[in-house]
């Protein structure tokens, strides 16, 4: 605990305040065999996860009541998924975007209650389809049948040709369903929600990310049950919080906190706090001395300008390259120092510096022994070295599925990169000329209509 320096503006004796405190090395709570994920909660046997409520996944983002899933983006209520992007209630499907309701299929965009689809986009309740053509059972097995176990060089052909027939297709203003008098992208069931992005049963929210149950925020991102917010990152059940980082489990009115959690409330500029009250700088005082003192820190921060900013880029643990920024607003080292953002350059070797031969990884997954789990592979676009676990490669072999020869870096970056980006142009529907604002980039090549041109399309 610390007194506070009047002398002094606030986030440079929050520095030296903070620098002394020890921090969690990963938030994973009510977890098993969990120990490499990071906001992991009620999940067993998952492995570089990030945000996971699952079991048996690897490598996902955004893994919720899943399991036995890898490589994948945001989904939710799925199992066996590899590649899926944005997917809701899937079984064992694979290489999929915007998918819904769908099973035992791959290579889909766009596709709701579908089931033995392969290589098809903007269908609804079909099966037996192969290119969006429909086929009798027979004839649709024997179609695929040379597909059940993919080569990579078969599955990279098969990629490419999806991508570009993604480039072609009809697309929605926004991505979302029952959402009223909102603007952005990913919403579902939102109401007044507005230049935001990924929002889940949201109400009265703008310039939000990443948001689930919340209502009357903005300039947040990564939140759960949170209501009541400004300039709040990753929070859980917490109400009335502003300008704080990591602060959960029921908080209330918390001013420039971090990491407090368990029913504190009522504290300013604190780090690390459990069950606390009417702190300052981790110090507790009486309620009326508390809120004498707040209101003039508060007057202190208004002189020195800091008050309504959130913390500055000097006292993140991470350099920019590290963190989630960096993939949606993407900048060089030289951009990044300039603008006042630490940057890691990269530790890692090339197998050639190291003296060891990049391993040739079998073209088919038939061919792969289990002897592949104590050879370390190389990355084939950066070098950077990866190993297979063990229940990864039971996983590709049930799917019938080739080694990822790409560091799971550079697969997860690959993922983002087939999202939109977290911004809004105006443009106007390729169909009637209405004036709309999409995340879709002037220039790109899909044709982007409005609500009611792209339901009429799906017809």
């Amino acid at each position: 605990a610390k007194d506070f320096d009047f002398s002094r503006p606030f986030f440079d004796q929050f520095e030296d305040f903070i620098a002394a405190i020890p921090r969690l090395g990963v938030a994973v709570t009510k977890s098993e065999n969990c120990d490499y994920n990071m906001y992991c909660v009620d999940s067993k046997n998952c492995y570089l996860c990030q945000r996971v409520q699952a079991e048996d996944c690897y490598y996902c983002y955004l893994p919720v009541y899943s399991r036995d899933c890898a490589d994948c983006y945001n989904i939710n209520t799925c199992e066996l998924c590899y590649e899926v992007i944005d997917g809701q209630n899937c079984y064992e499907v694979a290489f999929a975007q915007n998918v819904v309701h769908c099973r035992n299929s791959k290579f889909l965009f766009d596709c709701r209650s579908c089931q033995d689809c392969f290589f098809c986009a903007g269908v609804r309740n079909a099966q037996y389809y192969f290119c969006n053509e429909k086929y009798t059972k027979e004839d649709y097995e024997k179609k695929i049948a040379e597909f059940k176990v993919l080569s990579r060089k078969r599955k990279e052909e098969l990629w490419t040709d999806f991508l570009r027939l993604k480039s072609t297709l009809n697309v929605p203003v926004f991505w979302g369903n029952m959402t009223e008098n909102s603007s952005g992208n990913y919403l579902f069931e939102c109401k007044n929600v507005h230049e935001s992005f990924d929002i889940k049963d949201g109400e009265d929210i703008k310039y939000a990310w990443g948001h689930i149950y919340g209502k009357d925020s903005m300039d947040t991102c990564f939140n759960y049950h949170n209501n009541n917010c400004y300039e709040l990152c990753s929070s859980i059940h917490s109400s009335h919080l502003k300008c704080s980082y990591a602060c959960y489990n029921e908080c209330l009115n918390l001013e420039y906190c971090m990491l407090c959690m368990n029913n504190s409330q009522d504290l300013l500029g604190c780090f690390g706090m459990k069950k606390a009250k009417y702190c300052i700088l981790n110090k507790p005082y009486s309620e009326s001395d508390y809120k004498a003192l707040r209101l003039k820190i508060i007057d202190h921060m208004k002189e020195t300008r800091e008050w309504g900013a959130f913390f500055p880029a000097a006292l993140s643990d991470f350099a920019y390259n590290e963190t989630v920024a960096q993939e949606y607003f993407p900048l060089d080292k030289v951009g990044a120092e300039k603008l006042g953002y630490r940057w890691r350059d990269s530790e890692d070797k090339s197998p050639d510096s190291l003296g060891v031969r990049t391993l040739d990884v079998p073209d088919n997954i038939s061919d792969v022994s289990d002897s592949i789990l104590k050879q370390t592979l190389y990355c084939e676009k950066t070098g950077k070295p990866f190993k297979i676990q063990k229940g990864e490669l039971k996983f590709y072999k049930k799917m019938g599925l080739p080694l990822p020869v790409l560091h799971h870096d550079e697969r997860y970056r690959a993922r983002v990169a087939l999202r939109n980006p977290r911004k809004l142009w105006d443009r106007q529907c390729g169909e009637c000329k209405k004036d709309i604002r999409t995340s879709y980039v002037p220039g790109r090549t899909e044709r982007v209509l409005c609500e009611g041109c792209y339901l009429k399309s799906l017809d």
